[in-house]
């Protein structure tokens, strides 16, 4: 670069002459020159974006990594579960197969128990009714034992008799027994209540009375007869309280001699009721007290009782001396009421 000088010898004016180039050509710089400052701000914006390209791209690979391994862990995660799954429902689906077997083995032991308590219970229905057979084997037994003593005692003229045990009226032919009359029943009723009520309470009828009885109720104990003729009170007067009384002397407490001098009653009116026998026949039919114990009255009871029972066993003396016959009619006759 060249400098003109105008005054040489003037340095002032040449210092200013080159402070003057200095500015022009620093704004020629400015003017045409490169930027700094922009490059400066250039560069660090580059710096800048890089940076964020580079965090960018590390985020989405970390992203990525991350569901990667996320993906590879589920994987094994799954895998794991699914193995032990299968560890445990192995055991699972062995006792399954157990409980199968043990199941269709104790159906099989059920319906082998159910047929062993078929057996059983018929195996008991069988005792029962082979008891039951036996049971009447016995009675029948027994009857035919009372006939022939019965029998045998017809025979015996020379045997005393005790002062309180009197024989009762026997005999196996129906000729000789008793015939009983007066009752207002008719038909077939009439027929079984006659031909029960002559062995047991023959012309006494319905104040047949005794006090006590013996040898399954063939012989009697005490008193008997028409109770009206013996005590001077008729029977069929006294209410079903006053006789329950009479037959319940036990209960209160007397002896046998007390209950036969204070009149006690065993037997009582024409179907000779004893005292449990009448008591729970006048229960069932909720009959007071009070009621008393007349003809019609004991009619009923005896009817009430007959139909129940449904056979003329419950009473000795013509159970032991009809024929097999006549027991049979008679029980069929009932069976008809």
């Amino acid at each position: 670069m060249q400098f003109t000088y105008s005054n040489s010898n003037n340095y002032l004016a040449g210092a200013k002459e080159v402070n003057d180039i200095s500015t022009n050509i620093y704004n020629t710089a400015r003017q045409t020159g490169v930027d700094t400052n922009k490059l400066i701000e250039t560069e660090r914006k580059a710096r800048a974006s890089k940076a964020d390209a580079k965090n960018a791209a590390e985020g989405t690979i970390g992203q990525t990594s991350l569901k990667l391994l996320s993906g590879i862990k589920k994987g094994d995660i799954e895998r794991k579960s699914k193995k032990d799954v299968e560890k445990i429902m192995k055991p699972a689906k062995r006792m399954a197969g157990v409980l199968a077997l043990t199941n269709t083995g104790l159906a099989v032991k059920k319906m082998g128990q159910d047929a062993a308590i078929d057996a059983q219970e018929r195996a008991e229905r069988k005792r029962i009714r082979d008891e039951n057979a036996s049971k009447y084997s016995k009675e029948m037994a027994e009857l035919k034992k009372l006939r022939e003593e019965q029998i045998a005692a017809l025979t015996k003229t020379d045997e005393p008799e005790s002062a309180q045990l009197t024989p009762a009226s026997t005999s196996t032919s129906t000729s000789s027994i008793p015939v009983a009359s007066g009752t207002a029943l008719t038909g077939s009723s009439k027929k079984v209540a006659d031909a029960i009520a002559g062995p047991e309470s023959g012309s006494f009828g319905y104040e047949a009375f005794n006090q006590g009885g013996a040898k399954g109720g063939t012989k009697v104990l005490g008193k008997s007869g028409s109770h009206k003729e013996v005590f001077g009170t008729p029977l069929t007067s006294m209410t079903l309280g006053q006789i329950f009384d009479k037959q319940n002397t036990k209960q209160q407490g007397l002896s046998l001699d007390e209950h036969f001098k204070t009149g006690g009653l065993h037997a009582v009116g024409r179907y000779q009721f004893i005292g449990p026998t009448l008591q729970d026949e006048v229960s069932r039919m909720g009959l007071s007290k009070d009621t008393k114990f007349t003809p019609e009255v004991q009619d009923q009871i005896f009817l009430s009782h007959l139909k129940r029972v449904g056979n003329i066993s419950p009473w000795v003396g013509p159970s032991t001396q009809y024929s097999p016959e006549k027991i049979s009619e008679l029980n069929n006759l009932i069976a008809s009421l």
